[in-house]
């Protein structure tokens, strides 16, 4: 078992980091603020490789920052150059951007180099979020993530001089993992373009709005997410969204939209989401009721029953087409997908009430529903 030894493994990557050496088999050695020297001697003493997440990111004494980013890391990097230890520096994008902090991480990046040792090496993080990140601190999605999450939108501020600037955002879970990944398997070449990789620049005011809309999700009562009209890439629209429900520290409670009629309920779920325009109802059909008898030009349907009992009727709009009338009768958990210009209807013939869960390719859009009666 591989034992990697995390500096500053308390701090905000520093913990993502130990967590992902348990999960990928080694044995993470943590050390931060507090414990002893001889307690960080026996760590070096057992590490195969050390990761340095340690470091200042925010003081009012500039003095600070060369203390911390630059003295201690020189310490650390040579205590791991004098017991061969392979070593990571983990340094920051704002290096040498001529201030206290960036220009701190820029020195250490110059002394690591000074050591001489293949073995010593660095990478450059860019503006890295995610759970447990704190407010005012390691990002401003943290800032805003903890604003929407006290439903406080008028403290989601953007500078109007940024809201033309574009920002590298890094997942903390991407960024551990592909960093644990390398030391575990000794494969930390092309680290940098590996993590490079993960990095998506978007637009400061998009982000900004997003936050804006989080902060009014339950107060709206509304189901409908519709993420995607932020313009912002499916996989990091999920990762900012699960940074603001952390924040939020309980589930998020929505109120679908329900509809009732003699024949049962149809109750909105999800509109829109990550990356789609997919919706998602549970629908209810009481004894003897059917539903539907309709037909769409484009949209693609899949009808989740959860029970037998429930018959479903299929009739071709074009009779001379490849598709038949046809009825079957569910006979336990089972999915049907319907294709466009194919009418369908529902009919629960057991003496209580069922449910069907139905994932639509399309919102709906009263304004263009593509549903014709057959």
């Amino acid at each position: 078992m591989k034992k990697v030894l995390v500096l500053g493994g308390k701090g905000f990557v520093g913990r993502f980091l130990a967590l992902c050496v348990k999960e990928q088999g080694g044995e993470p050695l943590v050390y931060d603020l507090g414990q002893s020297e001889d307690e960080l001697l026996s760590f070096y003493g057992e590490a195969d490789y050390v990761i340095d997440a340690h470091g200042l990111n925010r003081s009012e004494n500039a003095s600070e920052f060369f203390l911390v980013n630059v003295d201690e890391t020189v310490r650390f990097a040579s205590l791991a150059k004098e017991r061969g230890i392979p070593y990571l520096f983990l340094s920051s994008i704002q290096a040498g951007n001529r201030t206290p902090y960036g220009d701190s991480k820029f020195k250490a990046e110059q002394e690591l180099e000074k050591l001489g040792d293949k073995g010593i090496r660095f990478v450059r993080l860019s503006n890295v979020f995610g759970p447990t990140c704190r407010p005012g601190y390691n990002s401003v999605i943290a800032t805003w993530a903890d604003a929407a999450a006290r439903r406080k939108p008028v403290e989601i501020t953007l500078n109007p001089t940024s809201k033309d600037a574009r920002i590298p955002l890094l997942y903390v879970g991407d960024l551990a993992e592909a960093i644990v990944f390398g030391t575990m398997h000794s494969s930390v070449d092309g680290l940098q373009e590996k993590i490079d990789a993960l990095v998506e620049k978007v637009s400061l005011e998009s982000v900004w709005k997003l936050f804006v809309h989080f902060a009014t999700l339950e107060e709206n009562r509304d189901p409908i997410l519709g993420l995607c009209s932020f313009g912002i890439p499916p996989f990091l629209l999920e990762r900012l969204y699960g940074t603001y429900l952390f924040a939020l520290g309980r589930p998020l409670v929505l109120i679908p939209v329900d509809h009732r009629d003699a024949r049962g309920s149809f109750s909105e779920l999800v509109k829109g989401g990550f990356g789609g325009e997919a919706q998602v109802s549970w629908n209810t059909v009481n004894p003897s009721y059917g539903k539907g008898g309709h037909y769409h030009h484009h949209k693609i349907e899949r009808f989740t029953f959860l029970e037998g009992g429930m018959r479903l009727s299929l009739k071709p709009v074009f009779p001379e087409g490849s598709w038949e009338d046809a009825s079957v009768v569910t006979e336990g958990l089972c999915s049907f997908d319907i294709p466009p210009f194919l009418s369908h209807s529902f009919r629960n013939e057991t003496n209580k009430t069922q449910g069907a869960v139905i994932w639509c390719s399309e919102t709906f859009n009263p304004g263009d529903p593509d549903t014709y009666a057959c």
